[in-house]
């Protein structure tokens, strides 16, 4: 049976006959749809107009290696692409990282230093992706003259009624 027929068929169409005929969907309306529109439960994407990724749009902060050197019975040390800076690990604890986890991390030398051993891959790709996020949210600001994060930063003093240095 066509979707058309099938469609046609249901309860609402056997009201009136006219009224099945104007519910009656086209085929040719409903392949164009199915090949050029993707349907999910929550949302309807048209396929041609996705953005091709480029360089300087997905410039992700990879976790390349553990490094054994900077590893003990507490902490896992992880080199990071580009380098990991404090500027972006206290951007991705404040603002990308679950609650509670900020100070388990740190960074010395350019490395994620985690105070935890036994990270499972999915949970090394979480980190990751935080960092790429902070990342981006860091060169953002720094685009727009780092005027809001100085903004942000005087705010805080001031809360704290701590002077700003």
């Amino acid at each position: 049976m066509a979707v058309s027929d099938f469609l046609a068929s249901t309860a609402l169409s056997r009201r009136s006959p006219a009224a099945a005929d104007r519910r009656r969907i086209n085929p040719r309306l409903l392949n164009f749809f199915i090949q050029h529109f993707r349907f999910s439960a929550f949302r309807i994407s048209f396929s041609p107009r996705r953005i091709a990724p480029t360089a300087a749009r997905f410039s992700l902060m990879q976790i390349t290696t553990m490094v054994g050197s900077y590893c003990d019975d507490t902490h896992t040390a992880f080199r990071t692409e580009p380098p990991l800076t404090k500027e972006i690990l206290e951007c991705a604890v404040t603002h990308f990282f679950p609650a509670g986890l900020g100070d388990m991390l740190s960074t010395r030398n350019g490395l994620l230093v985690v105070a935890r051993v036994g990270i499972p891959n999915s949970v090394v790709q979480d980190y990751a992706r935080y960092l790429t996020s902070a990342e981006m949210k860091v060169r953002k600001q720094q685009g727009t003259g780092g005027t809001k994060r100085q903004v942000s930063l005087q705010d805080r003093a001031n809360e704290s009624g701590v002077p700003l240095e």
